[in-house]
């Protein structure tokens, strides 16, 4: 499913044999309870939730996930260190690549000072005007131990955490400097096929 109606239309048009639906992952509704053995959410797209959003999707996977069933997801990192840069001017040698690049820069420190007062610092996460899409969007950013602490609460168990270089992160690491950060989690059982 794709929240995006273009989005749905060119990957109907691309794979024309694959089953593509309209839908927003906070609301599933359509699926019932148990009927997925594996759910992908990619590209970090779930950092484009507000808190109350990605909480509800957390909580809806765990609904249509079977018991046992994995769930793969990408989240920005809050502890990556270039997530509050704001607009950087990139200089070149050719004359209008240089232009090209101060129209881009010019652009984005338009809509970094439009976004700006969407940001916040919260304890558990942070909303970021990062530079996707020209800093056109403000992202959910979250370190790996709250975003551990929220999949618990949701009844979904790690099973591994990779940075984007595929390196394993371990759940006592200090500080993790990747833009993003791979979770694989499992609907909890208690051992009896039975959702904790």
């Amino acid at each position: 499913i794709d929240y995006s109606p273009s989005m749905v239309a060119h990957c109907a048009r691309r794979f024309p044999s694959a089953r593509l639906e309209l839908g927003d992952a906070r609301d599933l509704s359509r699926f019932e309870p148990s009927s997925f053995d594996f759910v992908l959410f990619s590209y970090a797209a779930i950092g484009a939730l507000d808190h109350e959003g990605r909480l509800r999707v957390l909580s809806e996977v765990r609904r249509i996930l079977r018991p046992g069933g994995l769930f793969a997801f990408s989240a920005h990192n809050r502890e990556y260190f270039a997530a509050h840069e704001g607009p950087q001017l990139r200089l070149h040698r050719n004359p209008i690549t240089f232009l090209a690049n101060v129209a881009r820069w010019l652009r984005d420190i338009w809509n970094h000072a439009r976004r700006r007062p969407l940001e916040r610092e919260l304890p558990e996460y942070a909303l970021i005007n990062d530079l996707a899409e020209g800093f056109g969007l403000i992202h959910y950013y979250i370190d790996h131990g709250q975003q551990r602490r929220q999949l618990a609460e949701a009844g979904l168990e790690v099973v591994a955490v990779h940075d984007d270089e595929i390196n394993v992160v371990q759940p006592d690491a200090l500080v993790i400097k990747a833009p993003w950060i791979w979770y694989v989690v499992r609907r909890a059982t208690d051992g009896t096929d039975r959702v904790v």
